[in-house]
């Protein structure tokens, strides 16, 4: 029959196949697989450190870095606020320095000028009333020597009162007279004078004294330049 084989072909089918060389052992399939070897990790070598050096995480290293960044900018601004603070210092200082030698200054030129027009004043009175150095020393006197001499020809107990600022010199000048009393009082003001004696009382006034003394100029010139107007008398 066709459909039977052909045991030679089979033989040579069979003969064909190639089988592997080494054919599992059916029964090795149950078993456990074998077991993987450990592989050991290797430590963190902690003793390769330097003695002096430490590990520090990124966060920490963050934190350090914004805490010099602030102390930094925070002594910046204290060095210059204490810079701006002696710069400051120093300006006022020049500034003060410059007032006080331009007041200085202007002091000075004023005294020149007060003293200029004293001495003018002076000459003037002397060219116009050709007195003589005395005369003119009596008519300068102040009003404290004047009261002075007022209370000098008084008797009894005199008292004299007068302002805080004319009280030394006033006490100094009737120094030589036990029965005056002076006494300063805030209620008299500066160049007024209240002479009491048991007879007398009388109150002299700067003000008054400067025209008195402006009347007595003033008369000495006339007398003058009427005198130079007629000139001498002929002798007959």
């Amino acid at each position: 029959m066709a459909d039977q084989l052909d045991p030679l072909s089979a033989q040579a089918g069979v003969a064909g196949l190639r089988l592997p060389r080494e054919l599992p052992d059916m029964e090795d399939f149950g078993a456990p697989p074998p077991a993987q070897a450990q592989v050991a990790e290797p430590e963190p070598e902690e003793d390769s450190l330097a003695p002096d050096q430490m590990l520090v995480s990124e966060a920490e290293l963050a934190t350090l870095r914004d805490t010099a960044f602030n102390e930094g900018v925070e002594k910046g601004a204290q060095e210059r606020e204490a810079a701006l603070q002696t710069q400051h210092a120093a300006d006022l200082t020049a500034l003060a320095d410059a007032f006080a030698a331009e007041s200085q200054r202007r002091a000075q030129g004023l005294q020149e000028a007060a003293d200029a027009f004293v001495l003018t004043v002076t000459d003037v009175v002397r060219a116009l009333t050709a007195l003589d150095g005395s005369l003119l020393e009596g008519m300068q006197r102040d009003l404290t020597a004047e009261a002075a001499s007022f209370v000098a020809t008084c008797d009894g107990d005199i008292t004299v009162q007068c302002a805080p600022e004319d009280a030394p010199r006033l006490q100094t000048l009737l120094r030589g007279h036990s029965n005056v009393q002076v006494e300063a009082g805030q209620d008299t003001g500066q160049g007024l004078m209240h002479i009491v004696s048991p007879t007398h009382s009388i109150v002299i006034d700067s003000e008054q004294w400067r025209k008195a003394v402006g009347e007595k100029i003033i008369a000495a010139v006339t007398a003058l330049a009427e005198q130079r107007t007629k000139g001498p008398e002929r002798k007959a």
